[in-house]
Parts: C-alpha cells; sequence; structure tokens
C-alpha cells in the first residue's frame, strides 16, 4: 500500500472510533433494561415459527376441502382435473409445512440445547 492509502486508512479508523466513542458516552445515560439472552430469541423465533407454520396449514387444508367441493360440483372433466390438481397440490404443500416444522422445531432444539438432553423431566433437562 502507498503512504497515501495507509494515513487515510488511519484517520478513517481514528474518526470510526471517535464517532463510536462519542456515541457510546451520549448512550451511557439510558435507562437499563432487560438484556436479551439466547433463550429468548429462540422463544420469540419459536412463536413465530410456530405461527406461520398454524396459518400455512389452515391454508393447507382450506385448499384440499376447496378441492373437495370443486371435485364434487364439477360437472366437466376439465374441472375435475383441476379439482385433482388442486387435491394434489394442497395435500403437498401440507406435507411440506409439516416438514419444515419438524426442522424447525428440531434447529430450535438443537440450538437451545434440548436435543441433548438425555433425562428431561416437565421441559427441564435432567441429565
Amino acid at each position: 500500500m502507498s503512504v497515501v492509502k495507509m494515513v487515510g486508512a488511519g484517520i478513517y479508523t481514528a474518526l470510526l472510533i471517535g464517532i463510536a466513542n462519542t456515541a457510546y458516552g451520549q448512550l451511557t445515560g439510558l435507562p437499563t433494561g432487560n438484556a436479551i439472552t439466547l433463550a429468548y430469541i429462540a422463544d420469540v423465533i419459536g412463536k413465530i415459527a410456530r405461527f406461520l407454520v398454524l396459518i400455512s396449514a389452515v391454508i393447507a387444508v382450506i385448499m384440499i376441502v376447496w378441492s373437495g367441493v370443486v371435485w364434487m360440483t364439477a360437472g366437466d372433466s376439465k374441472r375435475v382435473d383441476k379439482a385433482k390438481a388442486t387435491l394434489k397440490n394442497g395435500i403437498l404443500g401440507a406435507l411440506i409445512v409439516f416438514g419444515v416444522g419438524v426442522i424447525i422445531n428440531t434447529i430450535a432444539a438443537v440450538v437451545t440445547g434440548a436435543a441433548f438432553c438425555s433425562v428431561g423431566f416437565l421441559g427441564i433437562c435432567v441429565y
């Protein structure tokens, strides 16, 4: 690197450190709050994931029921084929949603350490 680039990088670094120290100095008067822990983050992610899986499962069930209604009221073979395709897609969607739910719960168990618990009682790892 040339001398100009090294000096420029040094000035840039000094400015960033100065700005960071100034910002930190201004934030020290803020009231304290509860710390965000890994367990809290895992809980929030788990709640969001369960909500999305639930909504997706409801949509998949609605699609399956709707395809059954269309199939029963179909007057021609085009509507029957459309109902069959909708039924197939609804079942496939439900399988994907439940598979995603299993994957998310598995990842959450690994992240929180619950997957490595040999003996558990009431959600607490004993051994």
